[in-house]
Protein backbone atom coordinates (compact mmCIF):
# COMPACT_ATOMS: atom_id res chain seq x y z
CA UNK A 1 0.00 0.00 0.00
CA UNK A 2 2.21 2.26 0.87
CA UNK A 3 5.15 1.57 -2.08
CA UNK A 4 1.84 1.92 -4.52
CA UNK A 5 1.56 5.08 -2.77
CA UNK A 6 5.13 6.46 -2.94
CA UNK A 7 5.08 5.03 -6.72
CA UNK A 8 2.05 7.53 -7.61
CA UNK A 9 3.59 10.65 -5.98
CA UNK A 10 6.93 10.00 -7.65
CA UNK A 11 5.06 10.08 -11.09
CA UNK A 12 2.68 12.64 -10.05
CA UNK A 13 5.09 14.76 -9.31
CA UNK A 14 7.46 14.23 -12.26
CA UNK A 15 4.45 14.67 -14.54
CA UNK A 16 3.51 18.11 -13.08
CA UNK A 17 6.60 19.30 -13.78
CA UNK A 18 6.78 17.98 -17.49
CA UNK A 19 7.24 21.56 -19.90
CA UNK A 20 4.64 21.05 -23.37
CA UNK A 21 6.85 22.63 -26.48
CA UNK A 22 6.75 26.18 -27.24
CA UNK A 23 6.28 26.46 -30.78
CA UNK A 24 7.61 29.97 -31.22
CA UNK A 25 7.27 32.52 -34.31
CA UNK A 26 9.88 35.24 -34.94
CA UNK A 27 9.39 38.16 -37.19
CA UNK A 28 12.13 38.65 -39.83
CA UNK A 29 14.38 41.24 -38.27
CA UNK A 30 18.10 40.83 -39.12
CA UNK A 31 20.73 40.65 -36.87
CA UNK A 32 18.63 39.38 -34.15
CA UNK A 33 15.91 36.32 -36.29
CA UNK A 34 16.00 35.98 -40.48
CA UNK A 35 16.55 32.99 -43.14
CA UNK A 36 19.40 31.92 -43.56
CA UNK A 37 20.47 28.83 -46.08
CA UNK A 38 16.65 28.01 -45.65
CA UNK A 39 17.30 27.88 -41.78
CA UNK A 40 16.12 30.46 -38.93
CA UNK A 41 19.28 32.37 -37.69
CA UNK A 42 20.38 35.29 -35.85
CA UNK A 43 21.34 36.44 -32.16
CA UNK A 44 18.18 35.95 -31.37
CA UNK A 45 17.20 32.73 -32.55
CA UNK A 46 21.16 31.42 -30.97
CA UNK A 47 20.18 32.92 -27.48
CA UNK A 48 17.03 31.85 -27.22
CA UNK A 49 18.51 28.48 -28.01
CA UNK A 50 20.38 28.53 -25.12
CA UNK A 51 17.88 29.87 -22.62
CA UNK A 52 15.32 27.48 -23.78
CA UNK A 53 18.03 24.11 -23.58
CA UNK A 54 19.16 25.09 -20.37
CA UNK A 55 15.62 25.64 -18.90
CA UNK A 56 15.41 21.59 -20.61
CA UNK A 57 12.19 22.97 -22.56
CA UNK A 58 11.61 21.40 -25.92
CA UNK A 59 10.60 24.42 -28.25
CA UNK A 60 9.93 25.02 -31.97
CA UNK A 61 10.42 27.76 -34.39
CA UNK A 62 8.91 29.61 -37.16
CA UNK A 63 9.41 32.83 -39.01
CA UNK A 64 7.31 35.05 -40.34
CA UNK A 65 7.47 38.87 -42.33
CA UNK A 66 7.00 40.91 -39.27
CA UNK A 67 5.78 41.71 -35.60
CA UNK A 68 2.32 42.10 -36.32
CA UNK A 69 2.07 38.51 -38.27
CA UNK A 70 3.77 37.11 -35.40
CA UNK A 71 1.51 38.92 -32.22
CA UNK A 72 -1.58 37.62 -34.41
CA UNK A 73 -0.48 33.90 -34.28
CA UNK A 74 0.26 34.25 -30.88
CA UNK A 75 -3.64 35.85 -30.48
CA UNK A 76 -4.96 32.88 -32.51
CA UNK A 77 -3.35 30.35 -30.65
CA UNK A 78 -0.83 29.11 -33.55
CA UNK A 79 2.00 29.71 -31.89
CA UNK A 80 2.96 30.19 -28.08
CA UNK A 81 5.31 32.99 -28.05
CA UNK A 82 7.98 34.93 -29.94
CA UNK A 83 10.89 37.15 -30.05
CA UNK A 84 13.14 39.09 -29.68
CA UNK A 85 10.77 41.79 -28.54
CA UNK A 86 10.94 45.05 -26.53
CA UNK A 87 7.66 45.37 -24.23
CA UNK A 88 4.43 47.26 -24.82
CA UNK A 89 0.58 47.01 -23.87
CA UNK A 90 -0.52 45.70 -26.70
CA UNK A 91 1.67 42.56 -26.04
CA UNK A 92 1.20 42.75 -22.44
CA UNK A 93 -2.46 41.76 -23.12
CA UNK A 94 -1.80 38.67 -24.83
CA UNK A 95 1.84 37.19 -23.52
CA UNK A 96 4.37 37.71 -21.08
CA UNK A 97 7.48 39.12 -21.15
CA UNK A 98 10.36 37.37 -19.83
CA UNK A 99 13.76 38.77 -18.05
CA UNK A 100 15.97 40.62 -20.26
CA UNK A 101 17.95 38.65 -23.27
CA UNK A 102 20.08 41.82 -23.83
CA UNK A 103 19.82 45.39 -24.95
CA UNK A 104 18.39 47.21 -27.36
CA UNK A 105 19.06 50.86 -28.36
CA UNK A 106 16.94 52.82 -30.45
CA UNK A 107 18.69 55.43 -32.79
CA UNK A 108 18.23 57.97 -35.03
CA UNK A 109 20.31 57.66 -38.28
CA UNK A 110 20.39 61.19 -40.38
CA UNK A 111 23.35 61.75 -43.38
CA UNK A 112 26.18 63.91 -42.52
CA UNK A 113 24.93 66.35 -44.46
CA UNK A 114 22.10 67.60 -42.61
CA UNK A 115 21.48 69.91 -40.46
CA UNK A 116 18.75 68.70 -39.08
CA UNK A 117 18.25 66.96 -35.70
CA UNK A 118 16.03 65.11 -33.17
CA UNK A 119 16.24 68.11 -30.90
CA UNK A 120 14.90 70.35 -33.91
CA UNK A 121 11.44 72.03 -33.10
CA UNK A 122 10.58 70.83 -37.00
CA UNK A 123 11.55 67.72 -36.62
CA UNK A 124 8.18 65.70 -35.94
CA UNK A 125 7.62 67.19 -39.32
CA UNK A 126 10.52 65.26 -40.99
CA UNK A 127 10.17 62.26 -42.96
CA UNK A 128 11.14 59.34 -40.98
CA UNK A 129 12.00 55.51 -41.83
CA UNK A 130 11.21 52.61 -39.78
CA UNK A 131 10.84 49.08 -40.07
CA UNK A 132 6.58 48.27 -40.81
CA UNK A 133 5.03 46.90 -36.99
CA UNK A 134 8.07 47.46 -34.85
CA UNK A 135 8.23 48.70 -31.55
CA UNK A 136 10.15 51.78 -33.35
CA UNK A 137 6.92 52.27 -35.74
CA UNK A 138 4.17 52.47 -33.08
CA UNK A 139 6.05 55.23 -30.99
CA UNK A 140 6.60 56.99 -33.79
CA UNK A 141 2.89 57.14 -33.90
CA UNK A 142 2.01 57.31 -30.48
CA UNK A 143 4.37 60.35 -30.37
CA UNK A 144 2.81 62.04 -32.92
CA UNK A 145 5.89 62.56 -35.54
CA UNK A 146 3.73 63.38 -38.94
CA UNK A 147 5.41 61.63 -41.75
CA UNK A 148 6.42 58.08 -41.03
CA UNK A 149 7.05 55.14 -43.63
CA UNK A 150 7.28 52.23 -42.40
CA UNK A 151 8.76 49.15 -44.94
CA UNK A 152 10.09 45.79 -44.00
CA UNK A 153 13.82 45.73 -45.20
CA UNK A 154 16.28 48.02 -43.76
CA UNK A 155 17.67 48.40 -46.82
CA UNK A 156 15.15 49.98 -48.14
CA UNK A 157 15.12 52.91 -45.32
CA UNK A 158 18.88 53.21 -46.84
CA UNK A 159 18.05 53.72 -50.50
CA UNK A 160 15.03 56.19 -49.11
CA UNK A 161 17.74 58.39 -46.99
CA UNK A 162 20.40 58.75 -49.84
CA UNK A 163 17.94 59.66 -52.01
CA UNK A 164 16.76 62.51 -49.92
CA UNK A 165 13.32 60.56 -49.87
CA UNK A 166 13.70 60.23 -45.76
CA UNK A 167 15.39 63.09 -43.22
CA UNK A 168 15.72 60.56 -40.85
CA UNK A 169 15.92 56.47 -40.18
CA UNK A 170 14.20 55.30 -36.67
CA UNK A 171 15.27 51.90 -35.54
CA UNK A 172 17.15 49.50 -33.89
CA UNK A 173 20.99 50.09 -33.67
CA UNK A 174 21.95 46.11 -34.38
CA UNK A 175 19.41 46.34 -37.07
CA UNK A 176 21.08 49.45 -38.71
CA UNK A 177 24.69 48.31 -38.67
CA UNK A 178 23.98 45.45 -40.22
CA UNK A 179 22.01 46.89 -43.26
CA UNK A 180 24.85 49.35 -43.75
CA UNK A 181 27.60 46.32 -43.57
CA UNK A 182 25.56 44.80 -46.51
CA UNK A 183 26.31 47.62 -48.49
CA UNK A 184 29.77 48.38 -47.46
CA UNK A 185 28.92 51.84 -45.47
CA UNK A 186 30.28 52.42 -42.34
CA UNK A 187 28.88 54.14 -39.34
CA UNK A 188 30.94 57.51 -39.88
CA UNK A 189 28.57 58.34 -43.34
CA UNK A 190 25.60 59.44 -40.61
CA UNK A 191 24.73 61.18 -37.33
CA UNK A 192 23.60 58.54 -34.79
CA UNK A 193 21.23 59.70 -31.99
CA UNK A 194 20.28 57.70 -29.35
CA UNK A 195 16.75 57.99 -28.32
CA UNK A 196 16.25 55.49 -25.60
CA UNK A 197 17.72 51.91 -24.69
CA UNK A 198 15.24 49.04 -24.04
CA UNK A 199 15.44 45.93 -22.16
CA UNK A 200 15.20 42.67 -25.24
CA UNK A 201 12.96 39.79 -24.35
CA UNK A 202 11.21 36.90 -24.57
CA UNK A 203 7.30 37.05 -24.91
CA UNK A 204 5.53 33.46 -23.61
CA UNK A 205 1.57 33.73 -24.23
CA UNK A 206 -0.59 33.63 -21.26
CA UNK A 207 -2.42 30.60 -22.70
CA UNK A 208 0.68 28.69 -22.56
CA UNK A 209 1.69 29.49 -19.62
CA UNK A 210 -1.64 29.04 -17.86
CA UNK A 211 -0.98 25.41 -18.81
CA UNK A 212 2.90 25.65 -18.05
CA UNK A 213 3.18 28.08 -15.03
CA UNK A 214 6.60 26.86 -14.74
CA UNK A 215 8.02 27.52 -18.04
CA UNK A 216 8.54 31.26 -17.16
CA UNK A 217 10.33 30.16 -13.46
CA UNK A 218 12.35 28.04 -15.73
CA UNK A 219 13.25 30.10 -18.83
CA UNK A 220 13.90 33.45 -16.39
CA UNK A 221 16.45 31.41 -13.92
CA UNK A 222 18.10 29.68 -17.47
CA UNK A 223 18.42 33.60 -18.59
CA UNK A 224 19.83 34.97 -15.28
CA UNK A 225 22.39 31.97 -15.56
CA UNK A 226 23.57 32.71 -19.14
CA UNK A 227 23.08 36.50 -19.35
CA UNK A 228 22.66 38.22 -16.09
CA UNK A 229 21.13 41.53 -15.75
CA UNK A 230 23.51 44.33 -16.44
CA UNK A 231 20.59 46.71 -18.15
CA UNK A 232 19.52 49.65 -16.89
CA UNK A 233 16.96 50.95 -19.02
CA UNK A 234 16.25 54.71 -19.76
CA UNK A 235 12.47 55.15 -20.51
Amino acid sequence: MNLRFTIFILFFSSWSYAVEPIRFVVPNFPPYTYLKNNEIAGLGVSRATKILQQADIPFSFKLTTDYDRAIHEVKSGYSDGFFLASQNDERDKIAVFTKPVMQNAWCWFLLNSTRLGPQDIKFKSANIGTILNTNTHKWLNKNEYISVSGVLEPQTLLKMLSKGRLDAIFLSEAVFTAAIAKIGHSKSNYKIVVQKIRPFGIYISKGYLANNPEALIKINESIEALYPPILKTRQ
